[in-house]
């Protein structure tokens, strides 16, 4: 059982952010918010992603690291990459 998940948060234009959250968010793994989709799943991975990820001012809910919270890992968590395309 995934306990936690480790995001890799990619934009492709900058530095890697890293996030460790309670849960499992397997399911965003490969989740790019901007993406264009015809699949309404995609679509509304997408919007949960984003809605989990930002508050109302567009910041991070999360605390974000700069380096990969290796201390994180224990063998019940859960390594994802994600993100959002310019």
């Amino acid at each position: 059982m995934i306990d936690k998940t480790i995001m890799i948060y990619d934009t492709q234009t900058d530095p890697l952010v890293f996030m460790v959250f309670k849960g499992d968010l397997r399911k965003y793994d490969g989740i790019y918010m901007n993406k264009a989709t015809d699949s309404d799943k995609d679509q509304a991975l997408q919007d949960s992603l984003q809605k989990n990820l930002y508050d109302e001012a567009g910041n991070f809910k999360a605390k974000t690291y700069k380096k990969f919270p290796v201390a994180s890992v224990t063998p019940t968590t859960a390594v994802i990459v994600c993100g959002f395309l310019p």
